[in-house]
């Protein structure tokens, strides 16, 4: 009797797990279906899934419970010649739905097909594993921010969520938490993931490596694919079934705040000066991939699959080139190359090669994707990812960024200087030096924050050394100084600085006119 009344309580708890969710999609089977009581459906016969809702089925039910006694189980509510027929979720895979009329009727579909609907069926909606995993984005997120993790342009985010909004509505109606999110990581690495709770983290360095707006949308939608198909809890399941969960969840909090010591020991001043005052270092990669482990973010080959081709079905639908990916992981894989981070290149365990997805998508020349309005919106990040590369000793990389917001006709101080040194440091010939000289002159006619960027006169001197014309160089030299030497308290770094430009200047007054260029 006990037994019983702990049945019935089970089930109804259950049903409390699942919302009624009306689907509208229509298609017809590919292949005879047999419904959970009822007729066969034949072949060809038409089908609209309308919901799905919990019943009782013999066999097992949540955590695989044993025995052959009724258990609560998912399964799909389909109308099929006017009547209403429950379906099994791996039954439902064997439909070929009609084409969708809307985003939210795709990601239907899309769900559908993949093991979504299966693994809640088995699992429930596990509400304690999605409440430590938003417990423990929060403290991932939080400590990121505390480490001046992110990067601010209100313009820009609000940008990238109504992309975001466009590729799915911001929260799932089917009872699961989360809400999706974009948060901007300063790093130069160009990468994305996306949190069990709908948090989407791209970096600055993927939002300077996409040159179009198609190509963001299809990296964006990758990562709304893992979200809304739960890749994340379903990896979390099969870790647990290893019996490995105590040691999934162990010193994930220790792992957050190694990641958080390295960013700050890694943080240092940037001379270039102005609103971005500090340069900001990449995450360690295995700290990253420990992290996005605990979360259930190491995705297998077939997840980055599934993810893949969900993004192209959702650009073709919101009629974009499908290939668009491809063109982003082409540049993502150039980056890796030029920089040397083969890890991204090469298979890893179960993950595929950046090339294999390339192949999967069909490949494509990026270049067609080229947009100036893109690179006109991501001008901001463009800037401080060129300076990142530049302390880096990426010089090439760092040309490239500043020459994108030239071409784009938004460049501030920043990027002629950097386009300026980068040249200069490059090349060294009395060509590119004269180049470089005339871009610091006009970084010094745009007069955005001239205020920022007293390091133009320093630059400017060195450039003028390096071209002979040494008093010209003293007198920049001369208004370098008269700008940084100010105020009473001064810290370390700019006492040093004080100290190298009377040094130059004590320099060059010290030889002779007729020496030529010092170098």
């Amino acid at each position: 009797m006990k037994k019983r009344i702990f049945i019935v309580l089970f089930f109804l708890c259950s049903v409390s797990l699942f919302s009624q969710v009306s689907f509208s999609i229509g298609g017809k089977a590919k292949q005879r279906i047999k419904p959970i009581a009822g007729s066969t459906i034949e072949i060809g016969t038409h089908i609209t899934l309308k919901d799905y809702k919990t019943t009782l089925v013999i066999g097992q039910g949540y955590q695989g419970s044993p025995g052959n006694e009724r258990q609560p189980r998912l399964v799909f509510v389909a109308d099929c010649n006017g009547k209403d027929v429950l379906i099994d979720p791996e039954d439902a895979k064997n439909i070929i739905f009609d084409n969708p009329n809307s985003t939210d009727q795709l990601w239907q579909i899309i769900s559908v097909n993949s093991d979504l609907y299966d693994n809640i069926s088995s699992n429930g909606y596990q509400y304690d594993i999605r409440r430590d995993l938003e417990d423990e984005t929060m403290d991932m997120l939080y400590n990121f921010q505390k480490s001046y993790g992110f990067f601010n342009d209100e313009y820009l985010d609000d940008y990238i969520q109504s992309l975001l909004h466009r590729i799915h509505p911001i929260t799932l109606t089917d009872g699961r938490p989360g809400n999706l999110l974009i948060k901007i990581l300063r790093s130069n690495n160009p990468n994305a993931f996306c949190t069990p709770t709908g948090t989407i983290i791209v970096t600055t360095g993927l939002l300077s490596t996409c040159r179009s707006e198609d190509e963001l949308i299809g990296v964006l939608a990758h990562e709304v694919a893992h979200f809304v198909l739960d890749h994340q809890i379903i990896n979390i399941n099969k870790a647990r079934e290893r019996k490995k969960r105590a040691e999934f969840w162990a010193n994930f909090a220790t792992t957050v705040a190694a990641a958080s010591e390295i960013y700050v020991a890694a943080k240092r001043h940037v001379n270039l000066g102005g609103s971005l005052t500090y340069a900001t270092a990449v995450l360690s990669t295995s700290i990253a991939n420990s992290v996005l482990e605990r979360l259930g973010a190491e995705f297998s080959r077939e997840q980055e699959f599934e993810a893949d081709a969900a993004a192209t079905k959702v650009l073709e639908f919101m009629k974009k080139d499908p290939k668009a990916l491809s063109a982003a992981l082409s540049r993502i894989q150039t980056y890796c190359t030029l920089n040397g981070d083969y890890l991204a290149l090469i298979s890893s365990g179960t993950h595929p090669a950046l090339s294999m997805r390339i192949t999967q998508i069909g490949a494509v020349d990026p270049d067609q994707f080229n947009s100036k309005k893109y690179d006109q919106l991501v001008s901001f990040v463009s800037t401080f990812n060129a300076e990142n590369e530049y302390w880096q000793g990426h010089l090439e990389a760092a040309l490239e960024l500043a020459n994108r917001n030239i071409e784009a006709g938004v460049a501030t101080e920043e990027d002629y200087l950097l386009k300026a040194i980068a040249l200069r440091s490059l090349f060294d010939t009395p060509e590119y030096n004269q180049e470089a000289l005339g871009l610091i002159i006009k970084a010094k006619a745009l007069n955005v924050t001239p205020d920022d960027f007293p390091q133009i006169y320093k630059e400017e001197g060195i450039t003028l050394m390096r071209l002979g014309r040494n008093q010209d160089a003293v007198n920049a030299f001369q208004t370098y100084l008269q700008r940084i030497d100010v105020g009473n308290e001064k810290p370390q770094y700019l006492l040093d600085e004080i100290a190298w430009t009377k040094k130059m200047i004590f320099k060059i007054n010290a030889e002779s006119p007729s020496s030529g260029a010092i170098h």
